[in-house]
């Protein structure tokens, strides 16, 4: 069946959390809509909503160019070691045909979270912090273009409680104080979480 497709501009600079959502009858009822689909089998989930981050008018900020984390999943008892996670990280001025000497150009951090938490709309009056993060320092060049960054996924000794949690990499330029959020899907580089590395603690 044919697809109708409705656009909208954000007005003002900043960050914000993004829905759509459509009524059939008037505005009597609404369906509220998430990147992963909203339907009577799916419902609307606000950990799915789109992150949009508004520059000011004449203003444009380099953001990376690509990151990926690579494990997918960790799974791991209370009195285990903390895992490690990795991202790989490529910035054009900074990764390309180096050797590691502009690593600290980069800021790269990984965090913890609820699973049900979009990080990226950490801040929001919606969804207040609820992640936990830590620094990740360069660990090595990936291929002639690309840095990696590691870390555990929590301090050592201080696992969360038992649960699920969301693991994502985040990271910037060090000049620009403008976060891009990481998954595992190496295909695009829009932030999703239903691609984000899961972490369960036994």
């Amino acid at each position: 069946e044919p697809e109708d497709e409705y656009m909208a501009a954000i007005p003002t600079a900043g960050e914000h959390a993004v829905y759509f959502r459509f009524s059939v009858d008037g505005g009597q009822h609404w369906r509220f809509c998430d990147l992963d689909g909203s339907s009577e089998a799916e419902p609307f989930s606000i950990a799915g909503a789109a992150a949009a981050r508004v520059s000011p008018t004449g203003q444009s900020v380099d953001t990376i160019d690509y990151c990926r984390v690579w494990q997918t999943s960790l799974d791991v008892g209370s009195a285990d070691p903390a895992p490690i996670v990795t991202v790989e990280v490529y910035e054009s001025s900074l990764t390309a045909g180096g050797n590691g000497s502009n690593a600290a150009q980069i800021v790269v951090e990984f965090g913890y979270g609820a699973a049900s938490t979009n990080p990226a709309l950490e801040g929001s009056p919606a969804l207040p912090g609820e992640y936990q993060w830590r620094n990740a320092p360069f660990a090595r060049i990936a291929n002639p273009n690309n840095y990696e960054y590691e870390t555990t996924a929590y301090q050592s000794g201080s696992p969360p409680p038992v649960g699920s949690y969301g693991v994502v990499a985040r990271a910037r330029r060090a000049d620009t104080a403008r976060w891009t959020y990481c998954d595992t899907d190496p295909t695009t580089m829009d932030f999703q979480m239903s691609k984000v590395s899961t972490l369960l603690v036994r």
